[in-house]
């Protein structure tokens, strides 16, 4: 039976979560440990042995398994090598040669950074979202657009067009919270001064205006306030170096790796935005 549904994504987090060898491996060791761990989280399609019992050293029957399984497998094993998060051991070069799938592999430094960690994969956009979502409860539908094109372009190795949509889903998260300071302004010319910053769009007078606008209430409202310069500073520099340097063709530096820290900080970074912008609301006209 082929199951539907899965996609590389989704094997690549199943992989994470149930893969934890990193010393020298086959790929059939690899297979045994990823497809044992989705079989005790109930994922179907993966058939056992009669009885339990071992055929060859391992106790799960790949060739009677769901093909698409197999298949998503297969892809990922490869994703994960091109991407070199795994290599051939030093014994296990010559054989590769012949086949992609004899001899022995390790992970590499890189692959253990990964394998390691703890924010959802941008490659399982599915679940990326859902993370987000489980988070801020009424995420914005704009920067959800962003985000979801931006994990789209990652998947498909587009690091300058994801780097645009996610300064551009900061950026817009950044305007929400100016408006919401505004708002809680009690002094109409304060307000007024926000509003010239708002239509004037310029992002280092934004960053001055809501910075003046937090730096009191850092110290009486701890709780909320506490750690937002570092937020602040993840959603200014998602804007400042991801987006305006992947547009502007004389400084352009955006690469994989920068552009998945961007990935991996955003959801906190949007979750603490939040709850400051939430705040503002709840106190209009009191700052």
């Amino acid at each position: 039976m082929t199951q539907t549904g899965y996609n590389l994504g989704w094997m690549l987090q199943q992989i994470r979560n149930g893969f934890s060898t990193y010393g020298p491996f086959e790929y059939r060791t690899f297979v045994e440990q990823v497809w044992q761990s989705m079989l005790n989280s109930g994922v179907p399609g993966i058939q056992r042995w009669p009885n339990d019992q071992p055929v060859g050293g391992a106790r799960l029957d790949y060739a009677h398994s769901d093909g698409n399984l197999r298949n998503l497998t297969t892809e990922a094993f490869l994703y994960l090598f091109h991407s070199g998060y795994v290599s051939t051991s030093s014994d296990g070069v010559s054989q590769f040669l012949s086949s992609p799938f004899t001899g022995q592999f390790v992970i590499t430094e890189r692959g253990r950074a990964w394998f390691s960690g703890k924010s959802p994969l941008p490659e399982y956009r599915e679940g990326y979202m859902t993370f987000l979502c489980d988070q801020i409860k009424t995420l914005d539908p704009v920067i959800d657009q962003y985000v979801n094109e931006g994990l789209i372009a990652f998947g498909h190795h587009a690091h300058f067009a994801s780097a645009v949509m996610f300064g551009a889903a900061a950026e817009k998260e950044v305007y929400l919270l100016a408006d919401a300071v505004r708002l809680a302004l009690k002094d109409p010319a304060k307000q007024k001064k926000m509003q010239d910053v708002l239509d004037g769009r310029s992002i280092l007078q934004l960053e001055k205006a809501i910075n003046d606008a937090l730096q009191p209430l850092r110290k009486s409202h701890r709780t909320i306030f506490d750690g937002s310069d570092a937020h602040l500073m993840s959603f200014f520099e998602a804007i400042r170096v991801q987006r305006n340097d992947a547009v502007h063709p004389k400084t352009a530096s955006v690469s994989e790796v920068s552009v998945r820290m961007t990935i991996d900080a955003f959801p906190n970074a949007l979750s603490k935005c939040e709850q400051i912008r939430d705040w503002f609301l709840a106190n209009p006209g009191t700052v």
